[in-house]
């Protein structure tokens, strides 16, 4: 008895002291109330770049028609190692032998190797970038099956077709080229197609789904893909001439460039000319050689930019690149004699391109936020960063924004979304 009346006295003390304790705690503040004015200036306070609608249509139409090339390298690859048959548990399909991913970069959005980056920090003069120093690749189409050394790696050039919805979309402010733009809608709904082909069946191989269906799905994969290689000649030659008849009647873009920024356009200049010239039915060696030097002339004088502005957005985004590009373009220049090494040799060239027009967009970017070119805007997420069909940026509609002074437990207003920027 005498216990539990100890213990209920303590039990009488402590609350009391609680109930002490309580009311000596000021009472919570009153949670503010905002207007929707300003919740809706919060939401659409992030500046972005002003790229103009004509700058905007070039880089989305030069991404796919740069990366669209690799189709190519796959077709012969996928013919050669069947020989005619279909894929059977003795005869994979290859789709292609892709250096840049053998070599340790993933894609051209991924960085450098140590030894890459090692030679885009280390320049080296102009005349040591020849065809004689350069080295033609083996090739990428094996005649009996894929070998064994070969893994289905992803295919570098996918996210590039991709690319092609957003080149093929109409903008009710962007220029029109009436040829382009009927050529670039037929290319992107064959590429579209192809695009989901080709997923479907890197999938099917590489996750080894034959051994379950005994190629069932293999074979009617195999059907489909003939079908739409078969058409690839025509599709890419219509959308080739198109695209380099209003690609080389471009000028200098609209933006306000600094001086690194028209030395990045006219090095830029120099690789388009250098991936025209390789596309030419019969490529001129002369064209090569002088489009070339003139990618070396660019990257020099980018460098000499660099160094003498540290700040400029344009030279630490465009020298590294511009260097591969000039192995890319050598190796190229030397197969011009050896024509069963010429797809994959131009691949890489256009690969480098393409990852140059990447750069030089972003280096653009960041330029245009520094001289305060920008507009107003949403909240921006990053897609999967070198493995997406849509390159850079889009609105992220999922984020809610606080506006300020808000109290931390009010529920937060929803971003108004805002149209895609391939920043």
């Amino acid at each position: 008895m005498k216990v539990r009346a100890l213990t209920g006295l303590v039990g009488v003390v402590l609350f009391g002291a609680f109930a002490a304790s309580c009311k000596d705690d000021p009472a919570p503040p009153p949670v503010p109330v905002t207007s929707a004015a300003s919740t809706s200036a919060a939401a659409s306070g992030y500046q972005l770049p002003a790229y103009t609608d004509a700058t905007t249509k070039r880089f989305r139409v030069e991404l796919c028609f740069y990366g669209a090339y690799g189709v190519k390298v796959t077709r012969e690859a996928y013919v050669a190692s069947l020989g005619g048959k279909e894929p059977s548990e003795n005869l994979l399909p290859s789709f292609g032998r892709f250096p840049e991913l053998q070599d340790g970069a993933t894609t051209m959005l991924a960085v450098a190797s140590p030894s890459a980056s090692a030679s885009a920090a280390t320049p080296r003069p102009a005349s040591s970038v020849t065809a004689k120093s350069a080295s033609v690749p083996g090739s990428s189409a094996p005649l009996a099956g894929r070998p064994a050394t070969e893994s289905y790696e992803r295919l570098p050039y996918t996210r590039f077709l991709g690319s092609c919805t957003l080149a093929a979309r109409k903008e009710p402010n962007a220029p029109s080229d009436e040829a382009l733009d009927k050529a670039t809608s037929e290319f992107e709904q064959w590429a579209s197609t192809l695009n989901r082909q080709l997923m479907a069946a890197h999938r099917y191989y590489a996750t080894k789904q034959y051994s379950a269906d005994k190629f069932e799905r293999g074979r009617s994969i195999h059907k489909e893909l003939m079908t739409s290689f078969d058409s690839l000649d025509a599709k890419f030659d219509a959308f080739d001439k198109a695209f380099l008849a209003w690609n080389a009647a471009l000028k200098k873009p609209d933006e306000k460039l600094d001086k690194s920024g028209e030395t990045a356009f006219g090095a830029l200049q120099q690789a388009r000319a250098l991936a025209a010239s390789l596309l030419a039915a019969k490529p001129d060696g002369a064209a090569v050689k002088s489009a070339l030097d003139g990618v070396t002339r660019g990257r020099d004088a980018l460098e000499k930019d660099g160094k003498d502005d540290p700040k400029a957005p344009h030279p630490p985004e465009l020298v590294g690149r511009l260097r591969r590009l000039m192995d890319a373009g050598a190796k190229a220049q030397l197969a011009l004699d050896e024509p069963k090494h010429r797809t994959e040799t131009t691949f890489q060239v256009m690969m480098e391109v393409a990852g140059i027009v990447e750069a030089n967009h972003r280096a653009l970017g960041k330029l245009l936020r520094n001289t305060g070119q920008t507009r107003t805007g949403a909240s921006l997420t990053t897609l999967r960063p070198g493995a997406t069909g849509l390159p850079g940026l889009r609105p992220n509609n999922n984020v809610r924004v606080r506006p300020p002074g808000a109290d931390s437990r009010a529920p937060r207003e929803r971003a108004p979304a805002e149209q895609e920027h391939p920043e």
